[in-house]
């Protein structure tokens, strides 16, 4: 099912007089749903691999531009071995002090876009090779485009009751008491997501490291 299919079928769902605009609203939407999915559930189509570059004095590099979500490998090209991710910045800096100096050896993301690290080069630039989960490609309102990364049967389930579930919240707005359509469409939504986890086999996550606390008796 292309990207037309998923909109002429969302358009027959939304009431006549509704106010959305097939190009300016229910594209946009359908792309978020792409995203908010991909987000949830690693696609495997979208594993991908890049390298940054650690400066020297620098604790921190931005991630690539086509990075989305689980970050699961981080190898120090230079020094030939494999970083630790850590579950966050505060992790990070609960294992090293801001200003430590020497090898790249751990990681951390924060949001989408930095990628901060321990330690910091002194006194040459490290490469950093990323394994990560990158953005879908974006869909258009073309028989050419479609959002292969999710399995053609889900298609439908997935994307056009995600559209539908943010349409219905906005039309069903101010309304006393249930919500029905929105509820209605959020749970059809859900159950795609949870049958896709059937459909796809196992991905790569991220194994993130926890340093140990001390303990005392």
């Amino acid at each position: 099912m292309n990207t037309q299919d998923l909109l002429d079928k969302i358009e027959k769902k939304v009431q006549d007089g509704a106010g959305f605009n097939r190009s300016t609203d229910l594209l946009p939407l359908l792309n978020e749903g792409l995203l908010f999915t991909a987000r949830q559930r690693p696609l495997p189509e979208l594993r991908a691999k890049d390298s940054v570059v650690a400066l020297v004095g620098q604790d921190q590099v931005a991630l690539p531009d086509n990075y989305h979500t689980h970050l699961f490998e981080v190898y120090n090209v230079d020094q030939k071995q494999p970083c630790r991710l850590c579950y966050s910045l505060n992790t990070l800096n609960r294992m090293y002090e801001k200003d430590s100096k020497g090898k790249v050896e751990a990681v951390a993301t924060e949001g989408d876009s930095v990628l901060h690290h321990r330690r910091i080069p002194e006194e040459e630039t490290e490469e950093l090779r990323l394994t990560y989960y990158k953005k879908p490609t974006a869909l258009t309102d073309s028989g050419d485009s479609i959002p292969t990364c999710i399995p053609s049967a889900l298609r439908r389930q997935i994307l056009v009751n995600y559209v539908l579930w943010q349409v219905f919240e906005d039309i069903e707005d101010g309304i006393e008491g249930q919500k029905i359509n929105t509820q209605y469409y959020a749970s059809e939504y859900s159950a795609g997501v949870m049958m896709l986890e059937k459909f796809l086999p196992d991905v790569s996550r991220p194994r993130h490291y926890y340093p140990r606390k001390a303990r005392t008796f």
